[in-house]
């Protein structure tokens, strides 16, 4: 991103969280897309996913938690980049998207009638 010298970014916050963690070390812009039905469905998709794979997501927490590579890696790049990386991205809870305090503003590309209910937290 330096070398191109990108002033924003524009991203998938749920498969390209690389790209707002990079955002934010450099200090640029991002800019978040949603395509799916609103922030709810990230859980409701997150439990079917779990559910098919006969995990739980204690299961898959725990194993974020517990492997070193990834704490160490996001630990590393904390370390050189001052970018907290957050070792359960949406798993705690299920479905929320801590990354998306990184973005200068998040687009959703649904409208409110189609949009999954979000929880609370």
């Amino acid at each position: 991103l330096r070398a191109l010298g990108a002033h924003a970014v524009l991203h998938c916050p749920l498969m390209n969280t690389e790209a707002a963690i990079a955002a934010a070390a450099l200090g640029i812009s991002s800019v978040a897309v949603l395509t799916v039905a609103g922030p709810g469905s990230w859980a409701l998709t997150m439990e079917a996913m779990l559910r098919t794979s006969g995990v739980t997501a204690e299961d898959v927490r725990r194993n974020a938690t517990e492997y070193v590579p990834n704490i160490r890696a996001a630990d590393r790049i904390s370390a050189e980049y001052g970018v907290q990386v957050p070792i359960t991205q949406g798993l705690t809870p299920l479905g929320k998207l801590p990354l998306l305090r990184h973005s200068l503003v998040t687009l959703v590309t649904t409208c409110e009638d189609l949009q999954d209910p979000m929880a609370p937290e």
